[in-house]
């Protein structure tokens, strides 16, 4: 098992477990399944060089993720975005791992503040967030049509 962060040439890789995720959580997600299921590779690679995901590898296989977004305004804040582990490696602190790559990179890129938007009715990983440090600050809204996102934040 290998914690790395994924490149271009992961895409087929990446492509796996996003639509795996997408597929088996789809209210947990701003992007849905229908949107990036048919889309060519060259889409997923796209998105590894623009922004860095992070995964726990086991043989060829992701089977945890977590990724950096640009904040959209321009704040020296980044957002944790693309949370998902794979449901038989679940409880083994791979979440744990990948969030914990991703907030060294932004901590790298000087970034202040790591924000991220959890849907109310995800306990675990709401329960998860606040033990790796993040606190609630109110209702986001990328899910607003399926219940409340839970916008959280951690100073780093």
């Amino acid at each position: 098992m290998a914690l790395r962060q994924l490149g271009e040439a992961d895409a087929a890789l990446w492509r796996d477990i996003r639509l795996e995720a997408l597929l088996r959580e789809p209210l947990w997600f701003a992007s849905r399944h229908a949107d990036w299921v048919d889309r060519p590779l060259a889409d997923f690679a796209a998105r590894l060089g623009s922004s860095p995901v992070w995964a726990e590898v086991e043989g060829s296989v992701a089977i945890a993720t977590a990724a950096l977004s640009a904040d959209s305004e321009g704040a020296p804040r980044g957002w944790l975005v693309a949370v998902y582990v794979r449901p038989a490696a679940r409880g083994r602190g791979l979440a744990q791992a990948v969030i914990g790559a991703v907030e060294a990179t932004a901590r790298g890129r000087g970034l202040g503040e790591m924000w991220l938007e959890v849907h109310e009715a995800n306990g675990a990983a709401r329960s998860l967030y606040e033990r790796l440090g993040y606190r609630q600050t109110g209702c986001g809204g990328h899910s607003a049509d399926s219940g409340c996102d839970i916008a959280m934040v951690k100073t780093l």
